[in-house]
């Protein structure tokens, strides 16, 4: 049973994505500081540059890459300030996967079924934090001028990377995910590995993802929207849709309303407020 404290912990009210919500001002401070990265010289699989932004209690790294291959691509499908997120895993010292949305959601399937037949308050838990994670509750501020590792990445012709040495840099303040360690260690013990890394990893992963499409629908806003909010889009829907998926092995959403919803939002399917009610249960209070 999950313990009480973490419960808590997790509990959280509706949340809104108008621009004067709180959430939307912590997803544009950190769109504004990708926008502000020094680019110069840099060019995607030539040269390239890697912030490290993150550390895991299992040891893991996590980073932003960039240029990424959208700011590659010709006319208004180009985005300038796209990245990756990469993974160091502890166990080997290289690199994990690039995951699509369609991997996460593989990881996803398989935690619940290795989980299947036990309490599913721990799967409730899950879908509680990427609720959370979609409106950046547990985000942090960093000091300004905070210090952080950078290293470039050069290409040779035939496609081999070399990785050059860290040194550090001084960067404006971002905010940072930052769930509370009592929330991982026990869903940590309960679900295991999410892939090929901890829960942490996986999470911190999720939420570079979910950074990285907030910078591009803000991009295309910019240019084709005379820079109007982008409300859902981005983060939310990404972090939702997730939600949506894990409603779905709950039976809190049918499988036809996720479809259509696919369908018709190009790839994204993120929860209604009712089918929300139903997956987080006691965790969504107010």
């Amino acid at each position: 049973m999950l313990a009480p404290a973490t419960r808590e912990l997790l509990k959280t009210t509706l949340q809104s994505n108008r621009k004067s919500s709180d959430s939307s001002k912590r997803r544009l401070v950190n769109i504004e500081w990708v926008e502000i990265l020094q680019r110069g010289g840099l060019k995607f699989r030539q040269q390239e540059k890697q912030i490290l932004v993150a550390s895991t209690k299992a040891g893991e790294k996590l980073f932003i890459q960039f240029p990424g291959k959208e700011t590659a691509l010709p006319g208004d499908r180009q985005r300038p300030w796209d990245f990756r997120p990469k993974v160091e895993l502890a166990s080997s010292g290289g690199y994990g996967i690039d995951f699509s949305f369609s991997h996460i959601w593989d990881i996803l399937v398989d935690v619940f079924k290795r989980h299947a037949g036990r309490d599913d308050i721990y799967i409730r838990a899950l879908a509680s934090i990427f609720y959370r994670m979609a409106f950046m509750c547990d985000h942090c501020i960093t000091p300004d001028g905070i210090a952080l590792q950078t290293r470039c990445l050069t290409y040779d012709s035939a496609g081999v990377c070399q990785t050059n040495s860290f040194t550090k840099e001084s960067f404006p303040p971002l905010y940072i995910f930052s769930p509370p360690d009592a929330v991982l260690d026990e869903l940590s013990c309960v679900l295991g590995c999410f892939g090929n890394m901890s829960l942490e990893a996986f999470l911190r992963y999720n939420d570079l993802l979910a950074w990285n499409e907030d910078c591009k629908y803000f991009y295309r806003n910019r240019q084709t929207k005379n820079g109007e909010w982008i409300k859902g889009a981005g983060r939310c829907n990404n972090m939702l849709t997730h939600t949506s998926i894990i409603g779905f092995m709950l039976d809190n959403v049918n499988i036809s309303d996720m479809a259509m919803r696919f369908a018709r939002n190009k790839g994204v399917s993120a929860c209604s407020t009712a089918e929300l009610k139903e997956i987080l249960g006691d965790f969504l209070t107010g």
